[in-house]
């Protein structure tokens, strides 16, 4: 382990949360990379649950601190993703994949 340092975060309800993230150094590529609890996504100021929450119910309104654009594109990434998998399954089942049916 190289350090550690803290890092903010907002919680579902607008609330601030704070975390202590180590940080190592790889002696492959000589980067830092920081190891981030489950409750932290890489690139994301909310929390996980908050994210997930605004993913599972649609857009939450004055249920969540997050603004409503801050929300539909955590729900376009999370679709962004989920699109080739589907569109995939879909296409095997086309071409014979009888036990997808």
């Amino acid at each position: 382990m190289r350090d550690s340092k803290k890092r903010g975060s907002k919680t579902a309800d607008g609330g601030d949360g704070e975390y202590q993230v180590r940080r190592y150094h790889c002696k492959h590529c000589g980067k830092i990379h920081t190891e981030l609890p489950s409750d932290l996504a890489p690139r994301k100021m909310y929390e996980t649950d908050a994210i997930q929450e605004a993913i599972d119910g649609g857009i939450c309104g004055a249920a969540c601190a997050a603004e409503e654009t801050t929300m539909r594109r955590w729900q376009g990434e999370i679709i962004a993703r989920i699109a080739p998998a589907v569109s995939g399954l879909a296409e095997l089942r086309a071409n014979g994949g009888w036990w997808l049916a």
